[in-house]
């Protein structure tokens, strides 16, 4: 493997002008620059990370710390990190605490001991603490919060507007026709909340009760919790006319339980969800509200990146982005057959 030195000989110049010419401390003529450049390219020189990070002082590595990197948002926001940091020539480690609470500490120390540069950090229920952040920012470790719901002040945090989503699918079921709205999600999500409160805000609005028997608690957010929520909803007394279901991997469950009592989407009943992973695939296709996980995990790295090269030093800001109201067919006008009596 060529050394820098081997570089310097090639080129006929000394060990300091590779060094320039690499890093861009200091001018070089164009011809030192082409001859530099000719060769490090024939000698296929890499150079030492390690090295490079001691005389930097920086690692050039960033860390994503996620609940779950299979979670289908995060995998599409990762998509982005990557590729931003790769523009910047940094790399990308990714610290998966499997959404277990004892794995957040370890996942932290790993990372700390890596001498990352930045943390961009899943805002969520586990991950979103101020004492996790405070930890970070005591080794020096610029933090950037990325998705979730929970929002900390002490960083920036690019997120969706999720009590915005609720309100807007809401006032799109009410201005169908809608009256009888119930609303499936986890007990414990701070997005669930936001979601649920936005729902209940466009209700109020149109002068409809939100009595606390719409909210139909899950202990997690899979299919199968969709489908058992579904359930308990029919065998609860009174006719809804429409679900909101916290994500699309959800309402996948709740059409099957609806199907399998007899009752047809959206003749019967209509289905709103969050989320599109899984809404373009079930049939009919889910109406749902659209957050582009893209978009904020590049808005974030690039974030984060300046806050590490000292290009922005402004106070923290949170940055909610609107979420689009995609209407596919298992929603309808509220007639039909009352949910209490379906016709076979």
């Amino acid at each position: 493997m060529a050394s820098i030195r081997d570089v310097a000989k090639r080129a006929g110049v000394s060990i300091a002008t590779v060094s320039a010419v690499m890093t861009g401390k200091r001018p070089v003529s164009a011809e030192l620059r082409a001859r530099v450049e000719k060769a490090l390219k024939e000698l296929d020189y890499r150079p030492n990370a390690l090295a490079r990070a001691l005389y930097e002082k920086r690692s050039r590595t960033i860390a994503f710390l996620v609940p779950s990197i299979a979670n289908p948002g995060f995998s599409k926001a990762l998509q982005q990190v990557e590729k931003a940091a790769d523009e910047r020539g940094y790399a990308v480690f990714v610290a998966n605490t499997e959404g277990l609470e004892r794995r957040v500490e370890a996942c932290q120390h790993r990372l700390l001991d890596m001498r990352v540069d930045g943390v961009l950090i899943a805002l969520t229920w586990e991950l979103a603490k101020p004492e996790v952040v405070e930890t970070f920012h005591r080794h020096k470790v610029e933090v950037v919060g990325l998705s979730g719901g929970r929002i900390l002040d002490s960083i920036d945090c690019y997120l969706g507007n999720e009590e915005r989503a609720g309100e807007d699918i809401g006032r799109y079921l009410i201005n169908l026709g809608h009256r009888r709205i119930a609303f499936i999600g986890p007990e414990r999500s701070h997005v669930g909340t936001s979601r649920l409160q936005g729902l209940q805000k466009a209700m109020e609005e149109a002068g409809m009760e939100t009595p606390a028997d719409m909210f139909f608690a899950t202990s997690s957010y899979g299919r199968a919790d969709g489908y058992e929520a579904a359930l308990n909803l029919l065998a609860t007394p009174g006719a809804y006319s429409a679900i909101v279901v916290f994500n699309d991997l959800m309402a996948s469950g709740v059409l099957a339980a609806l199907y399998s009592q007899g009752l047809q989407v959206p003749n019967h009943l209509s289905v709103a969800t969050f989320g599109d992973e899984y809404a373009q695939v079930t049939t009919p296709n889910l109406t749902t509200m659209v957050y582009n996980e893209g978009l904020a995990g590049w808005m974030a790295t690039q974030r984060l990146l300046d806050r590490i090269e000292g290009i922005c030093t402004a106070p923290p800001e949170t940055h909610l982005q609107t979420m689009k109201l995609v209407i596919r067919g298992s929603t309808r006008l509220a007639e039909g057959t009352p949910l209490s009596s379906p016709s076979p």
